[in-house]
């Protein structure tokens, strides 16, 4: 005990905005602890690195897009291959990665990919709707990618895993069927070395809430607005107070940036998915 009374560790609120912070923050270790029912952590981090000037492009490796693809309603079957053929069951890159995906009905699933090198593979599932993470689960030597593996059907891309990585580094995600994402903090860097490049990085999603209380949605024809914005030379912030914003489910959640020269650019965001009351 000290002089006040209190121990050092645990120090009475001053406020109800202490005291709200204090009571976000033990719900988030909770649920990082695993200790909420319906509830579980979503991590998300992206990277691009720009060889010139760019103007509202998505934060992904080799991006060119300001919108990503998106499936239709019923889900396709999608087609994954690599540009190395050590990417393959017996090569020194990766040899199978798992494949997360949201089907048809918006639910999440997961399945095992055993790579080909540069022949093409089909994926198992037919009702793909949404992409989510790839990452590698068996390697040869290298023990990262040995080519570009992209995703694609009929020739649209819809992820991309870039030759060195071990897992996509998109910012890019869906929120699942029953469920809501809540974002506690954001964050967002650039860095061009001698060139001081100026980055503006954006939070943008499919959701855009009016003044009458209504809500429009556009994530079925793959369309971003603006939620909030960072402005960048050389060096990275982060914004973390409590729950910042909440998306519903379907919702496509990511980061675009605009640039003045080449630069290397990483954001992402934590928070959570938590059943919908």
């Amino acid at each position: 005990m000290t002089e006040t009374g209190y121990t050092n560790t645990i120090k009475p609120v001053r406020d109800w905005s202490q005291r709200i912070w204090r009571l976000m923050f033990t719900q988030q270790v909770e649920i990082a602890r695993g200790r909420v029912e319906g509830a579980q952590p979503v991590a998300i981090t992206g990277t691009l690195t720009t060889t010139g000037a760019v103007t509202d492009i998505l934060i992904f490796p080799g991006s060119t897009v300001k919108d990503p693809s998106v499936a239709p309603a019923g889900g396709v079957q999608m087609t994954i291959v690599s540009t190395s053929a050590q990417d393959s069951a017996a090569g020194t890159g990766i040899r199978t990665l798992r494949f997360n995906y949201l089907d048809a009905d918006l639910n999440p699933q997961s399945e095992i990919v055993t790579m080909n090198g540069t022949t093409p593979v089909l994926t198992v599932a037919t009702n793909v709707r949404w992409v989510g993470d790839l990452h590698g689960l068996t390697f040869g030597s290298v023990k990262q990618a040995a080519g570009d593996i992209t995703v694609t059907n009929s020739g649209t891309r819809y992820k991309f895993l870039d030759a060195g990585a071990r897992g996509t580094r998109s910012t890019a995600f869906r929120v699942p069927a029953g469920k809501r994402l809540v974002i506690h903090s954001f964050f967002a860097g650039s860095s061009s070395g001698s060139a001081a490049a100026k980055a503006q990085v954006s939070l943008v999603a499919s959701v855009l809430a009016n003044l009458d209380g209504s809500v429009d949605r556009f994530e079925d024809v793959g369309l971003l607005f603006r939620q909030g914005t960072i402005e960048l030379q050389d060096n990275t912030t982060a914004l973390a107070d409590g729950a910042i914003a909440a998306f519903p489910a379907g919702a496509i959640i990511a980061f675009r940036v605009t640039a003045d020269k080449a630069a290397t650019v990483a954001a992402g965001f934590y928070g959570w998915i938590e059943d919908v009351d």
